[in-house]
């Protein structure tokens, strides 16, 4: 009798881990679900201007840079000479800085034809403006990299006289540190938005 009334005992506590495990499989589809449903309220659906604010500067950081040559000088074993080629945690042999160079190159055709194809620019004026400086407003207006420079105003009446936009778009602020899903969603983009930057 005993053994009987164990069975039953241990047939209940499956039933109730069953039980546990069920409810938090729902939950888990539940906050899937609320995070994958597209966001078709707020300010951010259909047309808007917006407004970004890039805050800081980039630099080459020397603690950053010690602690690179640090990593560079350790030995690595790879499955191929080329496999995660280039790093920042090695000191790059010929082969590896040639094909970075066929890397850089690809990307910078395929960049300067992009420029080529969307502003018009082809030949001396192309060369000119894809030497690798940086530009102010007011200075990629002359060569044709942006059609104008200036304010908020001026913005919306370019795009209202050549995007067929309204003048009196609203305009949003984007915050980049603000989390932007509902409630339990926020917490999967939070832990992700905490890994990836």
């Amino acid at each position: 009798m005993s053994a009987t009334a164990g069975l039953i005992l241990e047939r209940r506590r499956v039933r109730r881990r069953l039980a546990f495990w069920r409810i938090i499989a729902i939950v888990a589809v539940v906050v899937a679900i609320i995070a994958l449903i597209p966001r078709v309220a707020g300010p951010i659906s259909g047309e808007h201007l917006a407004r970004i604010r890039i805050d800081g500067i980039i630099f080459d950081d020397p603690l950053r840079g010690a602690a690179l040559r640090r990593l560079a000088e350790s030995p690595r074993v790879k499955s191929a000479p080329l496999k995660a080629e280039p790093s920042y945690t090695t000191r790059p042999d010929a082969a590896a800085l040639s094909a970075e160079r066929a890397l850089i190159e690809d990307a910078y055709a395929w960049f300067k034809g992009l420029v080529s194809e969307r502003r018009g620019l082809s030949g001396a004026a192309l060369d000119e403006v894809s030497e690798g400086r940086v530009f102010t407003g007011r200075q990629a207006v002359d060569p044709g990299l942006i059609d104008a420079a200036g304010d908020e105003d001026t913005a919306r009446d370019w795009l209202a006289a050549n995007r067929d936009l309204a003048a009196d778009l609203e305009g949003v602020d984007h915050d980049w540190n603000e989390l932007s899903l509902p409630w339990p969603a926020n917490l999967l983009e939070q832990s992700l938005r905490g890994i990836m930057f």
